[in-house]
């Protein structure tokens, strides 16, 4: 969600939605089922009338208002029918949230900024001039029909022997889970998010850390992350998967879609190593994968 402090166009606003579904065909996508068998479905149009709540007369109003939009996201799509929303929340004079939700299929993490970048230019220009600019349109199309060549392609040869040597012998589960995704106990695990934060000045000591040993702080990161799972769990290697853009060309950075992969960096560095040769390794380890 996006939260607006201001006066809103709430007609613009709608238009201005409207306008980026248009220019971007993911966002007219379904998902249709032949014979049992899914097919990603491209609509010419996808209408959208943007839902409007006013919440403000709740008793606490912002806290109403992120209970709702909790609750929304835990609602499924439909998938034969729009695989995103949109919602306006008012809950005081002038204080807005706008609710975004959208399938992982159409849009992954670099898509959101795209969305809140386009839709926000969209509105502006109507707001200024009345319409918006032409701009160029980016298909995902391109994208599937670039990514079925490079399965024919010797590259993709070449990459498929480079992780079959990374994984030539499969390392052992970190966590114990059963085939039928239970934990010994028989108990469904369940994901979740934890937040934690870095004092600035310890953060800056990280970055500096990192600077003076040419790597970054996700090394730093990652090198810490292994340091803990390999004693808790008394591994002697982990693997992290780690997410990567995969937008390897200038306009598939402007193209909805989802494009992100995620790398099995396997951490092996040997018992006898300090954590400034481990940040080391793997930097290098994620230069190969790359």
């Amino acid at each position: 969600y996006t939260e607006i402090k201001g006066k809103i166009n709430v007609s613009l606003f709608n238009q201005a939605i409207q306008v980026f579904i248009n220019r971007n065909e993911m966002m007219r996508a379904n998902v249709a089922e032949r014979d049992g068998v899914p097919y990603l479905n491209i609509l010419s149009e996808s209408l959208y009338e943007l839902p409007v709540h006013d919440f403000s007369g709740k008793e606490n109003p912002r806290e109403f208002c992120m209970e709702w939009m909790r609750g929304e996201f835990q609602k499924p799509f439909d998938m034969g029918k729009q695989l995103f929303q949109f919602d306006l929340l008012k809950w005081s004079d002038n204080q807005y949230f706008v609710f975004i939700k959208a399938f992982h299929l159409i849009i992954d993490g670099w898509g959101f900024v795209l969305t809140h970048k386009q839709i926000i230019e969209n509105y502006n220009e109507l707001y200024r001039e009345g319409k918006t600019e032409e701009k160029p349109v980016y298909s995902y199309h391109d994208f599937l029909l670039e990514d079925l060549n490079y399965h024919d392609s010797k590259n993709f040869i070449k990459d498929r022997e480079f992780w079959r040597d990374k994984y030539l012998n499969i390392p052992e589960p970190l966590f114990n889970r059963n085939a039928n995704g239970t934990n010994p106990d028989g108990q469904s695990d369940w994901s979740g998010r934890r937040v934690l934060k870095i004092d600035r000045e310890l953060y800056n000591r990280i970055i500096q850390f990192s600077e003076e040993r040419g790597c970054s702080v996700f090394h730093f990161i990652l090198g810490t992350l292994f340091t803990y799972f390999s004693r808790v769990c008394d591994k002697e290697e982990v693997v992290i998967g780690v997410p990567v853009l995969n937008r390897s060309k200038t306009k598939y950075k402007q193209t909805m879609g989802h494009f992100a992969n995620v790398i099995p960096l396997r951490i092996s560095p040997g018992s006898d190593i300090s954590f400034q040769e481990l940040v080391k390794y793997i930097k290098n380890e994620l230069m190969d994968c790359y």
